[in-house]
């Protein structure tokens, strides 16, 4: 569980700044015990409901990890405002070359 934690500490980094990925590894890792339960029950259950279990538990840190930036990073909601307003440009909504979630 060790190594987990940290590979998920080390990949959140790539999305958050070390205090947030810090934070969440920390959630995860408090919730250990009822995560080892969850999967010992998940064995009893047969592989396909560990891989439908298992798909929903990656989206799920997916999206965790996806929106943490957009929730606490102050780039991601000067987005509308910086380099230009939005309101005063419409097209920056349309425009890849500057995407909110890359800030």
């Amino acid at each position: 569980m060790a190594l987990g934690l940290i590979f998920f500490f080390e990949s959140c980094l790539a999305f958050v700044d070390r205090r947030t990925s810090l934070l969440v590894t920390a959630a995860l890792a408090l919730g250990r015990p009822a995560l080892s339960t969850w999967t010992r029950a998940l064995w009893t259950h047969g592989p396909a409901f560990t891989a439908v279990a298992a798909s929903v538990l990656a989206l799920a840190l997916a999206g965790l990890c996806t929106n943490l930036p957009g929730a606490f990073r102050w780039k991601t909601l000067d987005w509308s405002g910086t380099p230009t307003d939005v309101d005063l440009t419409p097209a920056r909504c349309w425009d890849w070359t500057d995407p909110q979630f890359l800030r």
